[in-house]
Order: C-alpha cells, then sequence, then structure tokens
C-alpha cells in the first residue's frame, strides 16, 4: 500500500471498527484497510482548520515514515502531505499494535521488576534511536506506550 494518499478525507480508504482514547491533537480509531483489509490505528486531526496543526500532524507522519525501529509503529497510509490545502481532512493510519497501554499495566497492579526493567530499556533503546534521528517526541507518558503482544512473549 503506498503510504501518501491523495484521498480528501479517511473514510474513503479505511472503515472505523472502533473508537479509541484520543488525545488533545487527534481522535483515535482502530481501522481496516477498504483496499486490502489489513488493521490500522487511526489518526484524524481534531482542529481541522489551524495550519499550524496541520504542519505539525505532517511531521509526525513524516517521523513514522521516516524512523524505521523495532517498536515505533510504522505509517500505513497518510494524506498529510496535502497539510496546505485546506479541503483535505487530515489523517494518518499506521500499524495497530494490539496490547495495553503502560497506564491500564500498572493500574492492573504492581509491575515486576522483570517488567519494569524491560519495559523502561525498551523505551530507552527507542527514545535513542528517535533522537538520534533528530526527532523529539513531545507526549511520552504511559498513556502513549503501548505494551503490544511481543513483549509479553519476550518476558
Amino acid at each position: 500500500m503506498e503510504t501518501q494518499d491523495d484521498a480528501r478525507e479517511w473514510k474513503d480508504n479505511w472503515i472505523q471498527l472502533r473508537k479509541l482514547r484520543g488525545g488533545g491533537q487527534a481522535s483515535a480509531h482502530h481501522g481496516q484497510s477498504k483496499i486490502d483489509g489489513s488493521s490500522a490505528f487511526l489518526k484524524i486531526l481534531n482542529q481541522q482548520n489551524d495550519c499550524e496543526r496541520r504542519a505539525r500532524f505532517h511531521r509526525e507522519a513524516t517521523a513514522y515514515e521516516t524512523c524505521r525501529y523495532p517498536g515505533i509503529p510504522k505509517l500505513s497510509q497518510s494524506n498529510t502531505h496535502k497539510h496546505a490545502d485546506l479541503e483535505f481532512k487530515l489523517y494518518l493510519a499506521t500499524e495497530f499494535v494490539e496490547g495495553p497501554t503502560l497506564t491500564e499495566r500498572i493500574n492492573q497492579g504492581c509491575l515486576s521488576l522483570t517488567e519494569a526493567v524491560e519495559v523502561l530499556h525498551s523505551l530507552l533503546q527507542i527514545a535513542s534511536y528517535f533522537h538520534g534521528q533528530g526527532w523529539v517526541h513531545r507526549d511520552i507518558k504511559p498513556d502513549n506506550i503501548i505494551l503490544g503482544m511481543g513483549f509479553y512473549r519476550r518476558l
């Protein structure tokens, strides 16, 4: 699937399977591609008429497309390259990572020492790679850290 999409909005190529908890910048959904049936995490920009937010959203999509490292979801598709054209309702789709957030896992009870060390080690490796590429993550917090099923297989 081509990562750059000229669709005017996400509904042209994606089906919403369920709404997820979003953030201040975008709404979040678990989606499925109409093209190949693949599963994705869809982010849809909330303030579509804010030019600064549109440009920031494009930078986010570019980071996903550029940074190839285990633990960083891969960009599936985005129309953010059209951020200067307000006729486009910006979205991006990344691979869907199944698993609890770090917040959800902590709310289940204390992490074991092994689990805490593994999470911290993985996060430090990802952050080191990301920052080494010249990118800065503006919102690292437990709600944004997904402990994918691969994480649990490693323990």
